[in-house]
């Protein structure tokens, strides 16, 4: 019981830590962003695939519905009509998007935005793990976790206005040392890849989220 106890205390305090150490860098490259409450915004490309996506999407609909925009839809729940309007597959991953096929998707779904996230890289901290006695985990050095994704959102009424930036995200790992019966035991964790690429792709859609005139 005291062990499970310990374990509890531990796994508050990592959120706390973990919460409390991460940085972000946001580096706009191109364009103008401004969203109006009238828009209606397509998400083509998420940095992850499958299921995973769909609490990207998610997450990512909740935070610009809330901060004003009209729509927010998803690629795949649309695919079909916009083939079926004439759009070709491969033109639907081509980025930057043809002229051809913007003027399509927005006279097809009235579409007014269309946001592409991409993965750029991600780096998962290098130790996780437990050891007694003596250890080579270095205290003063933890591991962290970093992930960079590219942002473009493109204006379907004029693309010399499409916005471009990247987001840059680090958590801090965190070293945790514990002394019982004369024995030391070290761990040294940082976030999973999955969870710096959703912080990152966060820090992205709340950037977006204030280019939103109400």
């Amino acid at each position: 019981m005291y062990r499970f106890n310990r374990l509890l205390t531990l796994s508050a305090f990592l959120l706390i830590i973990f919460s409390s150490c991460k940085t972000t860098k946001i580096n706009k490259e191109s364009g103008i962003l401004s969203l109006t409450s009238s828009d209606i915004i397509l998400i083509n490309t998420l940095p992850v695939n499958g299921h995973k996506a769909i609490s990207f999407y998610e997450s990512a609909r909740e935070k610009l519905i809330k901060a004003g925009v009209k729509e927010v839809i998803y690629l795949p729940e649309v695919e079909f009509q916009l083939l079926a309007s004439g759009i070709k597959y491969d033109d639907l991953k081509r980025s930057p998007l043809k002229e051809s096929t913007r003027i399509r998707i927005s006279e097809t779904l009235g579409v007014d935005y269309i946001i592409e996230a991409k993965l750029t890289s991600a780096q998962r901290g290098s130790i996780y793990g437990v050891s007694q006695g003596s250890s080579s985990l270095n205290p003063k050095d933890p591991t962290s976790s970093k992930a960079e994704l590219m942002f473009l959102i493109s204006n379907l009424d004029n693309s010399a206005l499409d916005y471009k930036f990247s987001v840059t995200t680090n958590i801090s790992g965190f070293y945790y040392k514990e002394e019982e019966d004369g024995d030391k035991n070290y761990l040294n964790l940082s976030p999973s890849e999955y969870t710096v690429i959703m912080q990152s792709f966060t820090d992205g859609i709340k950037e977006i989220s204030k280019k939103v005139n109400q």
